[in-house]
């Protein structure tokens, strides 16, 4: 075995916003400069996990006035001590590997590939994208790939895997030896599930106010273990403590979905832990969730943005929408904002969009990361801004639904009835070029909600559909003025 090199406490490797990656002891050591997590929507989520499993293993308060009281100073200072008194645990490459097992350097090696989505390449890859193509990683891109990947990890009978050996309880033969692969628990079944975290104003600050308290996690009945251990202090894991991963809130943060193992640009990939969906328990607080009859998952939607999905995640405003879909994690961190005094309150939310066809996910390879930030006034923003914020935004549903059937009707007249396959086309153009534009207006939105004021701009949302409906819907000859005429969308605001 390979000395032990690059150590993540020590070498700079967490990408930030606005500046180069940083070490695990600068996030640390920083309590203004450092803004917020970089990189895609994927590592955003993975990183903010970590360095929240790494802070809950050093610094859990007993309740909401402990995590006040010793704040975001104490935070740091004893996740820096756990750090240092752990420093041999955090070494990417060595004789305890960072989120790697030794004893994968027996399976499958495979390529990494680009490193931007947690798959690894196999000889039989086909590569449709140029952003598919393989690609020398550095040691700090290396080690964001492992940190995501062990959370993200894609499933299905074309990501062919094998297990360690036939007993883990992840192996699953199928026909032909091959093995079908488990999704990783953040990507989930299906599209890909969406994940929504509290921001502040530092990186310190917004993992502050996503730290859980003794009384949260207990307050989690599906995490029967508690908090829990974190992989990397585990010397082996057998399939009771793969049980107990499950059964906690350190399971959440850190995934262990496959046992790999680096090995230069190539990495052992190896089944890991399999985890159960949300239909039969998984309680990730991050993700959003109706409980129900059956328990259903806010998937991510690459046609639209998390901002419209706005007044489910703030569901927990309202005691009216007992059925609507809650991210316990936002709820959580919205009480502490305001228990700590907070001026402002924002909302990060998105995740990784996956096709999933016979059985099989895979990245769509375009417009398949997708994020979006809100930040509130969070004492003005209260349950009536709340209540204001439902209406305008069923009026901008509204205001689009009224603009697709119009451009749908302006090209229908222009084919004397007949179905035009360039309408649409056309029509999927506009519609995404107005939703662009009205995310531009939307912190505008959120302000008029506070005051109560919402006509201005109401009236702005009214200009981008006029400006869109002119744009792809040209009155140059006389039959397309006729069609131009008789197809204006409806801008009349309803009342809700």
């Amino acid at each position: 075995m390979s000395n032990n090199r690059f150590n993540l406490i020590d070498e700079s490797w967490i990408p930030i916003q606005g500046q180069g990656p940083v070490s695990l002891r600068e996030i640390f050591s920083n309590q203004q400069s450092l803004q917020a997590i970089g990189g895609n929507a994927v590592q955003k989520i993975s990183l903010i996990k970590l360095l929240l499993a790494i802070i809950q293993r050093a610094w859990t308060p007993q309740n909401d006035s402990r995590w006040k009281t010793e704040g975001i100073s104490v935070m740091a200072e004893k996740t820096l001590k756990y750090l240092e008194d752990n420093y041999s645990l955090f070494y990417l490459y060595g004789d305890r590997p960072f989120l790697q097992r030794i004893e994968a350097s027996s399976a499958r090696k495979m390529t990494i590939g680009t490193g931007e989505y947690p798959k690894p390449l196999s000889k039989d890859s086909s590569i449709v994208f140029f952003t598919q193509i393989p690609k020398k990683l550095s040691e700090a891109q290396q080690a964001l790939f492992i940190v995501s990947l062990m959370n993200f990890s894609l499933g299905g009978i074309g990501h062919p895997i094998q297990g360690l050996n036939s007993t883990w309880a992840g192996y699953k033969s199928q026909k032909g030896g091959k093995v079908m692969a488990s999704s990783g628990p953040g990507t989930g079944t299906w599209t890909g599930n969406l994940h929504s975290f509290a921001l502040g104003s530092t990186l310190l600050e917004t993992l502050w106010i996503n730290v859980l308290t003794e009384e949260n996690i207990k307050q989690n009945s599906f995490w029967k273990k508690g908090l829990g251990t974190p992989p990397w202090e585990l010397l082996f894991i057998n399939e009771d403590i793969a049980q107990d991963l499950k059964d906690s809130y350190m399971g959440c943060l850190v995934g262990m979905s496959r046992f790999v193992l680096l090995a230069g640009n190539d990495i052992h990939y190896a089944e890991g832990i399999r985890y159960p969906s949300h239909k039969t328990g998984w309680r990730e607080p991050s993700i959003s969730l109706k409980e129900s009859k059956k328990c259903n998952v806010k998937f991510i939607n690459t046609s639209k943005k998390p901002w419209r999905e706005i007044t489910s995640l703030l569901s927990f405003f309202s005691t009216k929408n007992i059925n609507d879909f809650k991210c316990q994690q936002l709820e959580w961190a919205h009480h502490k904002a305001e228990f700590g005094n907070l001026n402002t309150f924002g909302i990060w939310s998105g995740g990784l969009g996956v096709t999933f066809k016979m059985g099989d996910q895979d990245p769509k390879g375009k417009d398949d990361f997708v994020s979006s930030e809100i930040i509130f006034n969070l004492q003005a923003f209260g349950s009536d801004a709340y209540a204001v914020l439902i209406k305008e935004m069923a009026n901008l549903e509204e205001l689009s639904k009224n603009l697709e059937k119009s451009i749908r009707g302006y090209f229908k007249t222009l084919g004397g009835g007949k179905k035009n396959s360039f309408g649409r086309s056309v029509t999927e153009k506009a519609m995404s070029l107005f939703w662009n534009n009205c995310e531009e207006k939307f912190h505008s939105l959120i302000a008029a909600c506070e005051s109560g004021k919402t006509e201005s701009v109401y009236n702005d949302f009214t200009k981008i559909v006029e400006s869109v409906y002119n744009i792809f819907c040209s009155k140059e000859s006389n039959k397309q003025l006729i069609s131009w005429a008789k197809n204006q969308p409806n801008t009349n605001r309803k009342e809700l």
